[in-house]
């Protein structure tokens, strides 16, 4: 049974999910062009769930790769560069 989730990423089989649909296909677009792009959104808002599902999604055309720098925020600019 799905139930709502309050913090963290949503995931559409054990949470309610908002699905932008629309969004998911110009995200898909810009990436098979090549194009980069950024989500400008407040916290909160499903900026993390989108581009999981968006990745999901071009996992059946692409090799993908999750990067996350939220974890390195305590290590200094020279540790990161070593």
């Amino acid at each position: 049974m799905r139930e709502f989730n309050t913090s963290g990423p949503c995931d559409p089989a054990l949470h309610y999910t908002v699905m932008r649909e629309a969004l998911m296909l110009e995200g898909q677009k810009k990436v098979k062009k090549g194009r980069f792009f950024t989500l400008f959104a407040p916290r909160q808002s499903g900026k993390t769930t989108f581009f999981k599902l968006l990745l999901n999604e071009l996992e059946k055309d692409f090799t993908t790769v999750w990067i996350s720098f939220e974890n390195l925020k305590t290590v200094s600019k020279e540790e990161f560069y070593q």
